[in-house]
């Protein structure tokens, strides 16, 4: 391993060993080196450890005099500030780079460099890419069309729905449109692609005999019964709900941080005793999350539409969705007495215009009273209470 004082007339100089290769060392750099082979080939390279205190490896940097010492030197730099300053791994990145030439290549790219840092919902879109467009993953970017697009959408929409085709859609024509920008391809084969459905925005709203026909349901179902239940009483998204975990309840409250809501903000749900006694039945969970994988795995469990399904079946109310569960709390803020305003806290729903800026007062007392109100309304419907005492709006 001999080392040299790295200069252009030196690196001239060096002869051709008689072995296959052998690897001279700058210095002042014990990491950056010059290889030079018996055919007279001289290369780069740099050692370093993979990000996260990864396994020690080493990193061409081209060859010489293609690649002068300084411009050698500074690439050696460029790529210690990745690793050290950037978190982010060069090696790793040019493999994804060469593969984005296909479709698979472009989604990992996609995944890797755009939905992971910018999307909460990345994990969906890797889904549906994946899934939905498993025959695209060998084709090359560039043969894909739109008669290709057009076509595979219509597959999706036979076999899973208008919905989701169109779901479908959005997600891969953002994808083409973020490889356009960043150079991995020409032209986006989606462009001015109608969605294979309209959709019309749902306007559904549970009756109290529906409410109580979906939580025996509920009941019928286990964990992802009580996730669902927790869902009518507080009206959060699913995906919040499914998230919940025990280090985020305290003093009757859920606090869900920053990074678990939609809109980014911190955001306090006041629990009514009916969504307590409901979490209490799940305290012999110890795990981190409250509605805990039952396969033992570590993570929650999954809310898909195989559960869906089930509900739908056992309950009689065959549209069914999570999400009506949220609408029906809202339509109900208005007839139990409270300001609409409440319910759009409740909701935590995107707050518009010098409100959304300067006005910190979180309504606290006031979105207690309403969920305490709602949680004794759905009470009554379901047979828990036979004296219900109707709570006030604070004035």
């Amino acid at each position: 391993m001999p080392k040299i004082a790295m200069s252009d007339r030196g690196i001239k100089a060096l002869a051709s060993p008689d072995n296959p290769q052998i690897d001279f060392y700058d210095d002042k750099n014990p990491r950056f080196g010059l290889r030079v082979t018996s055919s007279g080939t001289k290369t780069w390279f740099v050692f370093d450890n993979e990000p996260g205190g990864g396994r020690r490896r080493r990193v061409t940097l081209g060859r010489y005099p293609e690649v002068s010492l300084s411009d050698a030197r500074q690439l050696a730099l460029n790529h210690k500030h990745s690793i050290v300053v950037d978190k982010v791994d060069p090696v790793a990145e040019k493999k994804l780079s060469k593969k984005a030439g296909t479709f698979e290549g472009l989604v990992d790219f996609y995944i890797e460099r755009y939905a992971k840092p910018n999307k909460k919902s990345w994990k969906e879109d890797d889904r549906i890419l994946r899934k939905y467009f498993a025959n695209w993953m060998n084709l090359s970017v560039k043969e894909i069309n739109k008669p290709d697009v057009v076509s595979k959408l219509q597959d999706i929409k036979n076999q899973n729905g208008g919905v989701m085709a169109n779901r479908s859609l959005a997600v891969v024509r953002k994808m083409f449109n973020w490889a356009i920008r960043n150079g991995y391809a020409d032209y986006n084969p989606c462009h001015m692609v109608d969605q294979p459905v309209s959709e019309k925005s749902r306007e559904r709203v549970y009756s109290d005999a529906e409410i109580a026909a979906l939580w025996d349901a509920f009941e019928q179902v286990g964990i992802q019964g009580k996730a669902y239940m927790i869902a009518a009483l507080t009206g959060q998204r699913l995906a919040e709900i499914r998230g919940m975990k025990w280090q985020e309840i305290n003093d009757g409250l859920w606090t869900l941080p920053p990074e678990r809501t939609k809109n980014s903000r911190t955001h306090v749900v006041p629990l009514s005793a009916l969504v307590q006694s409901t979490l209490d039945e799940l305290q012999t969970n110890d795990g981190e999350f409250v509605f805990a994988s039952p396969k033992g795995l570590d993570g929650p469990v999954w809310l898909g539409s195989k559960i869906q399904k089930k509900v739908q079946k056992l309950s009689g109310v065959t549209d069914f969705t999570p999400h009506d569960l949220r609408r029906t709390l809202r339509t109900n803020v208005t007839p139990l007495g409270f300001d609409r305003f409440i319910g759009e806290r409740v909701l935590n729903h995107a707050e518009q215009g010098v409100s959304a800026i300067y006005d910190r007062y979180d309504y606290l007392d006031q979105k207690r009273d309403f969920l305490e109100a709602w949680a004794r309304h759905v009470a009554q419907k379901i047979g828990r209470s036979d004296n219900v005492v109707q709570l006030k709006p604070v004035s």
